[in-house]
């Protein structure tokens, strides 16, 4: 494979879209060297929709931990910075049974991601 940079695959193990052996795959032949793979027992293809809270609060976890800690830290350069992301800085995509879009929070002002017809 000639995926060299730096990358993340998740997904779930439960997945019926997607054969989890492709991320696998993808993971293992990859020439990068910063590679990380991390499968969820019992989960679906829409790792954030779908899922309970929980399994989702994971699944943000493990991305905001993986961009931390690829990020520059303020405090090596002696300030007392909060980390790059956190779970406050983003919001969950929630449905909208009303006109079932999917409905998003704002974060900072501008919105997390685009609304999306269901």
């Amino acid at each position: 494979m000639q995926v060299t940079l730096p990358f993340l695959v998740l997904h779930g193990e439960a997945d019926v879209v997607t054969d989890p052996a492709v991320s696998k795959g993808l993971h293992r032949d990859a020439r990068s060297f910063d590679k990380t793979l991390i499968m969820y027992p019992g989960m679906w293809h829409g790792l954030l929709f779908g899922e309970p809270e929980d399994n989702i609060d994971n699944v943000f976890r493990d991305i905001i931990s993986w961009l931390n800690d690829r990020s520059p830290n303020a405090s090596d350069n002696g300030c007392n910075s909060p980390p790059f992301l956190s779970l406050s800085n983003l919001s969950l995509i929630q449905p909208n049974p009303e006109n079932k879009e999917f409905i998003h929070q704002k974060v900072d002002g501008f919105p997390l991601l685009e609304t999306i017809q269901a």
